[in-house]
């Protein structure tokens, strides 16, 4: 996914995300022109991952949270922004996909409410 993000390979990245999330967004090729049109003048540069929280299972499901550092180029420099991602296993454990946390908790239970209420989600930071 990360490789996805930097090389600006949307389809790898819609390949790891939660597929309501891909879903929400009208499919695969229409989350593809969306993040085209929404990244014209920004460059994800570096992608990094923490260590991920305890999984928990929901339901049938198992979910932790990872920790997540992106740096942008944007015209004007630089950004740094650290947040979380909802990593989700439907398999046990063979395969991911994940959601990124940044829309806000709410929002992402909303969307998809079976999101385990013991996660703990870090609020977002950017520099």
């Amino acid at each position: 996914m990360a490789a996805g993000l930097i090389n600006s390979d949307v389809r790898s990245v819609a390949t790891y995300t939660h597929p309501t999330i891909v879903q929400l967004m009208g499919g695969a090729d229409k989350m593809e022109t969306a993040m085209k049109k929404s990244g014209a003048n920004v460059k994800i540069v570096d992608v990094t991952f923490g260590k991920p929280s305890a999984v928990i299972t929901s339901g049938k499901e198992l979910q932790c949270v990872v920790p997540q550092r992106i740096t942008v180029q944007l015209p004007q420099g630089s950004m740094k922004s650290n947040s979380s991602l909802i990593a989700f296993s439907f398999d046990n454990g063979r395969s991911w996909v994940f959601a990124d946390t940044s829309p806000g908790i709410e929002k992402m239970r909303k969307a998809i409410p079976n999101i385990s209420p013991k996660l703990v989600i870090p609020a977002r930071q950017q520099r």
